[in-house]
């Protein structure tokens, strides 16, 4: 029906290449902002059992947001987003 896939059309390449790139920047932008919301939590309210949970949370969504961003690098993001591939 279609003489070429969609999935391998250079726009779509293109903007998948973006989409990780913006997920990588968010990932490694919010793994440098996030200690500064846990860390005057833990030294105002300390650990305690209420404090627990959210530390917790705040900590499990630190990590997720390194593995995601640990790969982020202006020049290279850049470089995937025009060429429309992630870098692995």
């Amino acid at each position: 029906m279609y003489e070429h896939d969609s999935l391998t059309s250079p726009a779509v390449a293109r903007s998948l290449g973006r989409g990780i790139a913006l997920l990588r920047w968010g990932g490694f932008w919010s793994a440098i902002c996030l200690p500064l919301v846990h860390v005057p939590l833990l030294l105002a309210a300390g650990f305690s059992p209420s404090t627990t949970p959210v530390l917790l949370a705040l900590w499990l969504t630190n990590l997720a947001a390194f593995v995601l961003g640990r790969q982020h690098s202006p020049e290279t993001e850049a470089a995937d987003a025009t060429e429309g591939g992630a870098r692995r």
